[in-house]
């Protein structure tokens, strides 16, 4: 956690704490270096029609002009919520940054926003409805993808059907970027030492560890921005195979991380019998096989066998199979697929 962060309010200091019907709700946007974009996302966090509602603006100590813009808006804000503005004083990583902003919250539910992003103004109404209440840790819905003009576009028009089928399939699930959380559930999470960027990765498998599930709407609740440096978008635009494959070890290797820290939470779990013995086993197959496939171009042939074995075990054998035998032979078969 960053104990130096700056922080600052403005908005309406007088909100209430909220009742029973209408429980006090955290809006946090999370931005790093977004100044192009970080406008838009603040003013969809403005636009809000939900009350009582705390508005979070958290900067990962970005080296551009994001912090700023974010506080002129909110030293401008004259609406019905309070706005908080937050600058960190070291970059955190994804994780950090989103369990750090969640000890500052006094929500009892926690909406997450990007800052390249725009929440839709009933973003929050809908959650509150959703999951006060109820016993899901976390909520997700669909979204409307645009582009770094804010133009909408149809680029992936099955997105939305295989969300469908990865939440039909496991409960926990969740969007990472149109995620919302109860407070208790992110509060009770340590903060991780080191940087993690894969926030959601995280939170469904921690949500799925201790048996619990999440709630997933329909409804376009967020404009999803694809451009060039989302988390989730390729590296570069190299197509040179061992620059592609260096891409997918730094991928393996943030995966790792975040496997890495549900098998520390499990490890440190006083409360074992609320643990899916059968969950911990998947995270502890899966940490083996990213632990393995982040060292394949280093490893001896038994290493690379002991890949293949946890690869074969989590359902990752196709993408295991031919660099076990070899990088010559892998590199030699990429060549021609990008060729």
């Amino acid at each position: 956690m960053d104990d130096q962060a700056v922080i600052r309010t403005y908005g309406n200091t007088d909100l209430p704490e909220g009742a029973e019907d209408r429980p006090l709700v955290t809006f946090a946007l999370f931005a790093y270096n977004q100044e192009k974009y970080v406008r838009e996302a603040v003013e969809g966090a403005f636009s809000q029609t939900y009350s009582p509602l705390e508005i979070i603006l958290s900067d990962d100590c970005s080296s551009d002009r994001t912090f700023e813009i974010m506080e002129e808006m909110a030293r401008e804000y004259q609406g019905p919520h309070l706005v908080k503005v937050r600058r960190g004083k070291v970059n955190l990583g994804v994780l950090a940054h989103v369990l750090s902003v969640a000890q500052l919250a006094t929500g009892e539910i926690i909406i997450v926003g990007a800052g390249d992003d725009i929440s839709l103004p009933e973003r929050s109404e809908v959650i509150a409805n959703a999951l006060s209440g109820m016993e899901s840790l976390a909520f997700s819905s669909d979204d409307i993808i645009i582009d770094e003009n804010g133009q909408r576009r149809d680029w992936d028009l099955g997105r939305i059907e295989r969300r469908r089928a990865w939440h039909a399939a496991n409960i926990a699930w969740i969007h990472g970027a149109s995620a919302a959380y109860k407070a208790n559930f992110l509060k009770e999470l340590p903060v991780p030492s080191s940087a993690i960027f894969y926030e959601d990765m995280v939170l469904s498998d921690l949500i799925a560890l201790v048996s619990g599930s999440s709630i997933r709407s329909n409804q376009p609740l967020i404009k999803y921005r694809y451009h060039f440096r989302n988390l989730s978008n390729r590296l570069s635009d190299s197509n040179s195979p061992r620059d592609v494959e260096n891409q997918a070890i730094v991928r393996w290797q943030r995966a790792r991380d975040a496997k890495k820290y549900c098998i520390d939470f499990l490890m440190a779990c006083k409360a074992e019998d609320q643990i899916s013995k059968s969950v911990a086993n998947r995270l502890k197959l899966e940490y083996e096989h990213l632990r393995h496939a982040t060292n394949w171009q280093r490893a001896r042939l038994f290493d690379r066998l002991k890949w293949l074995y946890f690869a074969t075990r989590t359902g990752n054998t196709k993408s295991a199979l031919a660099r076990v035998f070899g990088q010559r032979l892998f590199f030699a078969l990429k060549s021609v697929r990008y060729a």
